[in-house]
């Protein structure tokens, strides 16, 4: 996600850069999106549910305007003071919470609208979840490069949202939702399927722009920061890949009593 990626969608916009950039670069801004569009379309293909990977599509990129506004609204009422708090408000209330939050609105509404077969859903709901963040992750890319002062840069830097970015968070999440579908402990799967996303999602945003707003580079503090980072990273990364190896190559059906 990078820094931009880690402040609040609302927040991207730089208000002195011209929204201009060119085709090369808004290519490479979509790069992220149709990687994760592929894992998706094999799922979606597999279940039977190409229709309901395009519905989720559309509703990552319809909430992308209510996680603006949203965030905004949350920045500007608490006006947080200093860099720690505002580091705080900005990446971890504004950004994880509200943008977790709407995504797992978001996917949930979806999946119960189109779930069908029970031996089909473990691949159905990580096509939703894939779907709702692939829609997300391309409004929020293209909006970074095209605001961003260099363009170029910010394209090429938006690549870290292959590992660490919106799929990789709901992979985890539809990982979670499956062990919903066990009545026994329903409430807490959901909570914790909300949860956990928005913890790895406030960690590594967190981590990130604390370790970039840093006033002593090289100090001791920068290198915690920037090791705190990185691990949030590879703790990322390594749970997407094992994720995706699991559904995608293995088949693997996470939802009890169906094989």
């Amino acid at each position: 996600m990078m820094r931009e990626e880690g402040t609040p969608i609302a927040s991207q916009r730089n208000e002195e850069a011209p929204v201009v950039m060119s085709l090369s670069e808004f290519f490479l801004a979509l790069v992220p999106s149709l990687v994760w569009l592929c894992v998706a379309m094999t799922l979606a293909i597999r279940a039977g549910g190409v229709r309901t990977l395009v519905i989720a599509i559309l509703a990552g990129l319809l909430i992308a305007a209510p996680i603006g506004v949203t965030e905004t609204w949350v920045v500007s009422v608490l006006h947080p003071d200093g860099r720690f708090a505002t580091d705080f408000v900005q990446q971890v209330l504004a950004a994880a919470v509200c943008e977790e939050s709407f995504k797992f609105l978001a996917i949930v509404l979806v999946f119960r609208s189109f779930s069908r077969d029970r031996s089909t859903l473990t691949d159905l709901i990580f096509t939703v979840a894939l779907g709702v963040a692939v829609g997300c992750m391309t409004v929020e890319n293209v909006a970074a490069v095209a605001h961003a002062e260099s363009s170029q840069k910010m394209a090429t830097d938006r690549l870290l949202t292959m590992i660490a970015g919106h799929p990789s968070f709901q992979l985890v999440m539809a990982w979670l939702l499956t062990a919903s579908f066990d009545r026994r402990l329903r409430v807490g799967w959901l909570v914790a399927a909300w949860a956990f996303p928005v913890a790895l999602h406030a960690w590594y945003d967190l981590s990130e722009s604390l370790f970039q707003d840093e006033p002593h580079p090289g100090s001791s503090e920068d290198t915690m920061l920037y090791a705190l980072w990185i691990t949030s990273v590879f703790t990322i990364a390594v749970l997407a890949v094992w994720l995706t190896i699991q559904v995608v190559i293995r088949r693997k059906n996470f939802i009890q009593g169906t094989e």
